[in-house]
């Protein structure tokens, strides 16, 4: 792989007109100007549908978030009307578009027939029961009993139809995203989170993929007066994954890198061991387990063959386990903000290697004003004397640049930390904000003065 460079920017943040969505002309212009400095990336967070702002909790593992479907391009082939930025114009697209794209919608059904039937009945039956979770269905319909999935099926086949083309069009607008980022020279980095949310698609339409025992992954107690924290998602069914030799991961990541050139699992590490805390149970009557690990890397290999995978290094730090990161020689994620806690770190740039990815922030973290702004009198010291460094108003360019200076071979940029932004600017700033997964860049925030000062500072570091 060549040096290079990129920015990280979710489509949910991309600077805005009315009536534009993540994936039409906001999106174009964003490309214009990553070209103009001299940007061979971007990154963008998990873009599955959610039932939060939070793109991590994840409510299936292959549905679209329809948030980012650009009205504006369906106005433009008549597919909608009216000016309403709202989920009913999926359906008014349908009845215009079913004829012109029959053959198309036709196909993508059958291509796509392993999720989307269960994701589009899900999502219509979760809007006729208030929102309410599965578990809290009608019996019938939460234990999926075959007379009642005919009945609704029939009762709501039109609509079951219309959110079906609604993902047909997230498809289509995305693919042509990727094809025009392509021609001018950029590669997508997508993201797929490890674990999946409590109420998604999957626990409902095949929930022998989740452990039964009501435990939860999540992050043992790590130092005194650390309680630990039981993270909010599902834990797999390993051996039900095994015994069908791990094909739904298989599918998972496939189907991922059709639109991507690059994929990035956070919390990758999980795979070989993971922190299983019993269910009313707190963080510290959980318990380390050994995960898929060398198995999974082995069957990735042999379905997938060589692709571009970027391990997340989130999750819990597990005692020694087998390293599948290494195993398998994927692009390990190094994060400068991780690079500080002792004096010799791992994660200091001196130890990368050329394979690895380097982010001065983790994806969807503090910015890098925001985590300096936190730490204590002698950290920031330490960060001081190694990066050569005073001040919180240059931190962000000085990590910038020991990133791009470093000896990985791709170094990915938060756009907060590129405009050198404060906390507010954060993504996420802790259980609970109200401010989580909000941030939008301004109009003309990322301006001709900041797009030359990049371009320059690429040029520097031997990433154009």
């Amino acid at each position: 792989m060549k040096r290079g460079c990129g920015i990280l920017l979710h489509n949910t943040s991309l600077a805005r007109k009315d009536g534009e969505g993540g994936m039409g002309r906001a999106a174009y212009r964003f490309l214009e100007q990553l070209s103009q400095a001299g940007q061979s990336y971007w990154q963008v967070l998990p873009f599955f549908y959610t039932q939060t702002n939070n793109p991590y909790q994840a409510a299936s593992a292959f549905a679209g978030d329809l948030r980012l479907v650009d009205a504006a391009l369906l106005r433009e082939e008549g597919l909608i009307t009216g000016e309403e930025d709202t989920p009913s114009f999926f359906m008014e697209a349908y009845k215009n578009g079913r004829e012109t794209y029959c053959q198309e919608f036709t196909d993508f059904k059958y291509n796509n027939a392993f999720w989307l039937f269960d994701y589009a009945l899900f999502a219509v039956l979760k809007a006729h029961s208030a929102g309410r979770p599965a578990g809290e269905w009608e019996p019938g319909l939460k234990k999926r009993d075959p007379a009642e999935i005919i009945a609704v099926t029939e009762r709501y086949a039109e609509e079951i139809e219309s959110m079906q083309f609604a993902q047909f069009i997230f498809q289509k607008q995305w693919k042509a995203l990727k094809q025009k980022a392509n021609f001018a020279g950029i590669k997508l980095i997508g993201e797929i989170p490890f674990y999946l949310a409590p109420g998604c698609v999957e626990s409902w339409a095949t929930p022998e993929l989740f452990a039964q025992n009501g435990c939860s992954p999540g992050r043992p107690p790590m130092a005194e007066g650390d309680a630990g924290r039981r993270w909010n998602y599902l834990a797999y069914d390993w051996k039900h994954l095994q015994l069908h030799g791990y094909q739904w991961w298989v599918k998972r990541v496939r189907y991922a890198l059709q639109f991507f050139d690059i994929l990035r699992i956070d919390m990758l590490r999980e795979a070989d061991a993971f922190f299983s805390i019993p269910e009313g149970g707190l963080p510290k009557d959980g318990h380390w387990e050994a995960g898929p690990g060398k198995e999974l890397c082995d069957t990735f290999r042999y379905w997938l063959g060589e692709v571009g995978i970027i391990a997340g290094s989130d999750g819990a730090v597990a005692p020694v386990y087998f390293n599948s990161i290494e195993y398998n020689g994927y692009m390990r994620a190094r994060v400068l903000e991780h690079a500080f806690g002792e004096m010799n770190s791992a994660e200091l740039p001196h130890h990368y290697k050329r394979n690895d990815v380097c982010y001065t922030a983790p994806p969807g973290g503090l910015t890098v004003r925001g985590w300096y702004g936190r730490l204590s009198g002698g950290q920031r010291e330490h960060v001081a004397h190694y990066l050569g460094a005073c001040g919180a108003p240059d931190i962000a360019e000085a990590l910038t640049r020991a990133a791009m200076g470093s000896v990985a071979e791709l170094c990915i940029l938060p756009m907060q930390d590129v405009l050198g932004l404060d906390i507010d600017a954060s993504q996420y700033l802790g259980e609970g904000a109200l401010d989580n997964w909000s941030w939008k860049l301004l109009h003309g925030q990322f301006g001709e003065k900041e797009i030359a000062r990049l371009k320059e500072l690429t040029a520097v570091y031997g990433r154009a």
